[in-house]
């Protein structure tokens, strides 16, 4: 999928070669994929470029492919899903005008929970059948546990030594890849993409970070993230 999001913007074999660097990044593979066996993560890469797709045009055709990313997104593992969201309405508004693009990605929305709404619905209305009070009550599923820069807590060998890195060479590859970009600048049309990979970055660590901590502490569908590292899907993608 990431191939044929990244066939619409550079040739197939740049194409080919990032989607093959998709697949292997270290917070994709290692870290969700190998150690955490994260099947319902690992299963949103596959829709996330999908969802990207079908906002570069505003026609039909890429509607349908929106809708059916999305949806599939939904399916695979909703604090992705909240996650990336906020991800799609930058990326749409970067390349078209405000008010075609918001309804453009309106629509997908609502169709794509239509579709979702089997899974949706019941997972709504089973809220009360969950212990928030047990959820709460232990340290690892505080999201502010999670936050990096937080000298207040002492994060766990396994964020230092495994996901700080992953986290980390995914960020270089983005800035690279910025640099890279600029120093062809006359060459390369799609400039509004810089801006959203730098966008994207910002967001990510942003929510990572502890500045961002009375975020997580006042929005209550945001906790329900548990863990702020799960926004290497940004970086990654």
């Amino acid at each position: 999928s990431f191939f044929m999001f990244a066939r619409k913007l550079v040739h197939s074999d740049i194409a080919a070669g990032t989607a093959g660097l998709y697949i292997f990044l270290p917070y994709h593979f290692a870290i969700d994929w190998w150690i955490r066996a994260a099947i319902g993560e690992v299963t949103a890469y596959i829709f996330m470029p999908i969802i990207l797709i079908g906002l570069l045009r505003l026609d039909t055709k890429h509607l349908i492919i929106g809708v059916i990313g999305y949806a599939g997104l939904i399916y695979s593992h909703l604090p992705s899903t909240l996650l990336f969201s906020p991800i799609m309405l930058i990326f749409i508004l970067l390349q078209h005008k405000m008010l075609d693009a918001i309804t453009h990605l309106i629509k997908i929305v609502i169709l794509a929970i239509g579709l979702a709404a089997v899974y949706i619905i019941p997972a709504l209305f089973t809220q009360n059948n969950i212990n928030y009070a047990a959820w709460w009550s232990g340290t690892i599923p505080n999201p502010n546990n999670w936050l990096w820069f937080n000298s207040a807590i002492k994060l766990p060998s396994f964020a230092l030594e495994l996901l700080l890195p992953a986290l980390l060479v995914s960020t270089v590859i983005a800035l690279l890849s910025i640099v890279f970009c600029f120093s062809f600048k006359h060459n390369f049309k799609y400039r509004w993409l810089l801006v959203f990979v730098i966008i994207s970055m910002t967001y990510a660590w942003f929510l990572m970070s502890y500045p961002s901590s009375f975020l997580w502490n006042n929005i209550k569908v945001l906790r329900n993230v548990q863990f702020p590292w799960r926004l290497g899907i940004v970086l990654d993608i």
